[in-house]
């Protein structure tokens, strides 16, 4: 994640539920891991804000 600031949340799910049944066990625990995931790489994009701000003038 760190280099590409990108990562597919399913296919962890699912490697985390092939070694553990119980984990993720619904649509709320799926939604709440990729919000973790999202603000994750978002916290690399500290300067892409700035950039758009610019952009608008």
């Amino acid at each position: 994640m760190e280099v590409e600031h990108e990562a597919s949340v399913a296919n962890a799910v699912r490697k985390v539920k092939t070694r553990r049944k119980g984990a993720i066990p619904n649509l709320e625990q799926f939604q709440f891991c990729h919000d973790c995931v999202l603000d994750y790489t978002q916290s690399f994009n500290i300067y892409s804000n700035i950039a758009a701000k610019l952009s608008d003038c």
